[in-house]
């Protein structure tokens, strides 16, 4: 149980309109009230990037400030603490750092009472690793790991016990890359205000991507010495395949593998939903 000793955050929560209650089974819950924004800041978005392990696990607590901006909701997350992966304390079934995430709870705890004390909401984290023996592996690998496991979608379930009162909050799930140059995968989860997984808003983003590409091609004027050049690329490249058929058609397979990966990426969508995935800058994520 997680003691609240100043003041019922929950109670003054509710009365400012940014957590309500929800009856299950004859128990009330407290959840997050939507629409809302998870603003994770620069610095934080940052931290996560260089943290990240492609090879295991690591998780921890995100603190999230409810702010009022515009009379939006908005939980700004300013601060980050790392939790030690305790899965190897009691090792069974095979798990470990490589494929399992078990924070430390006596120091779970002690965070998220801090985080209470200072008028913040913990929002819990967790990576999935990338990393496979070939390149082009691990490349594919991004977009299957940015999915909710089935134990994932079961913790996700859990509720805090704050001064007897119960409070679901939703939860994040990171996905690095290799490189710390690279972009990152941030994505909320369950907690009654977003599904718990991404593949249908990941379709979603890809289907709004390619017909928004086809109505800016549409746009496009070509001279006749530009209609003339597209004709001849593509003849060549039909001839290549079919002449080379060894060696064009893997690279077009690997292509299309790569394809959904590279428009995931929410860099240029004005108001991601349930995730984001960027380069830099803080990552906005809109929960309608």
């Amino acid at each position: 149980m997680i003691k609240k000793s100043n003041m019922n955050i929950l109670s003054e929560l509710q009365k400012n309109n940014f957590i309500q209650t929800k009856q299950i089974e004859n128990e009330k819950l407290f959840h997050i009230t939507t629409p809302c924004v998870f603003r994770i800041e620069n610095e934080i978005v940052q931290s996560l990037k260089k943290n990240y392990k492609s090879t295991e696990e690591i998780g921890g607590i995100l603190s999230a400030k409810p702010t009022l901006i515009n009379n939006e909701r908005i939980y700004v997350i300013d601060k980050v603490n790392y939790i030690r992966n305790a899965i190897e304390d009691n090792p069974k079934n095979g798990l470990n750092k490589t494929n399992a995430y078990l924070p430390d709870f006596k120091q779970k705890n002690q965070v998220i009472s801090k985080i209470l004390e200072n008028n913040y909401l913990p929002v819990e984290f967790h990576t999935h690793p990338i990393k496979e023996k070939e390149y082009l592996q691990t490349i594919l690998n991004q977009n299957y790991q940015t999915e909710t496991s089935d134990q994932d979608r079961k913790v996700s379930k859990f509720p805090y016990n704050i001064n007897s009162q119960k409070l679901l909050m939703p939860s994040c799930l990171i996905v690095g890359s290799l490189s710390s140059s690279l972009d990152i995968f941030i994505g909320v989860y369950g907690g009654f205000i977003a599904p718990v997984g991404f593949e249908t808003r990941k379709e979603q983003v890809i289907n709004e991507k390619i017909i928004k590409s086809i109505d800016s091609m549409s746009t496009i004027k070509f001279t006749t010495d530009q209609k003339i050049g597209l004709g001849v690329g593509a003849a060549l490249l039909l001839f290549s395949i079919i002449k080379y058929p060894k060696y064009s058609l893997p690279v077009i397979a690997g292509l299309a593998l790569i394809a959904p990966i590279l428009l995931t990426n929410t860099q240029n969508i004005e108001r991601p939903k349930y995730f984001n995935k960027l380069l830099f800058g803080k990552a906005d994520i809109y929960i309608p």
